[in-house]
């Protein structure tokens, strides 16, 4: 009698084998990957809506003491924050004067803020206010100086103040030396420089 072989049997071994390797495995990476992401923003103002309520609902807020949670980014130098029982509030970044809508750069470094902080948890200090009353803070996320960060990576200028401390003023002219961010440009002028003529 001749001897029979199972060609089912080796097939399902190799469909499996293929399928973990060609669908299961690629989607787990997938899958991974998506969850280190930070959250992108919205694009419609319904969904902008919607996630501004989220991120301003109780339950989406830690009630750690002395915290804030970045709940929409404006420009590279300021944004909305919510405290806890206080509602949100928006801030500027102290010594830190980003492009604004209409400029060059604008749109990046609104990004690249975005980026950095959208959604997470940060502590605020204020130092003061500017001439409309919007509070001028030092942002730290995980310990980091995000006033600093904007100014070292040429993301934003420094404001002509004398209340900034010095190394806002050694990273700017660390990222102009090395033409990082809007320093890429050629001769880029502050607003509080620009002629009115």
């Amino acid at each position: 009698m001749p001897r029979v072989v199972s060609i089912f049997r080796t097939g399902t071994r190799q469909f499996l084998a293929y399928a973990f390797f060609l669908f299961i495995l690629p989607v787990a990476f997938i899958a991974l990957v998506s969850g280190l992401e930070q959250p992108k923003e919205p694009s419609s103002r319904a969904a902008r809506e919607l996630a501004e309520r989220q991120a301003t609902s109780t339950f989406a807020f830690p009630a750690a003491p002395g915290t804030h949670k970045v709940v929409r980014v404006i420009s590279g130098d300021s944004l909305d924050v919510r405290a806890p029982g206080r509602g949100v509030e928006r801030v500027a970044l102290a010594c830190v004067n980003a492009p604004k809508i209409g400029q060059m750069f604008a749109r990046n470094s609104r990004r690249k803020l975005f980026d950095r902080i959208a959604g997470r948890i940060v502590r605020i200090r204020e130092i003061g206010r500017d001439a409309s009353g919007v509070p001028l803070v030092e942002l730290l996320s995980s310990d980091e100086d995000i006033n600093l960060w904007m100014l070292s990576n040429g993301y934003a200028w420094k404001t002509p103040s004398a209340n900034c401390k010095a190394p806002y003023t050694d990273a700017e002219r660390a990222a102009r030396d090395r033409f990082a961010g809007l320093w890429q440009e050629i001769n880029p002028i502050p607003p509080w420089r620009w002629s009115k003529s």
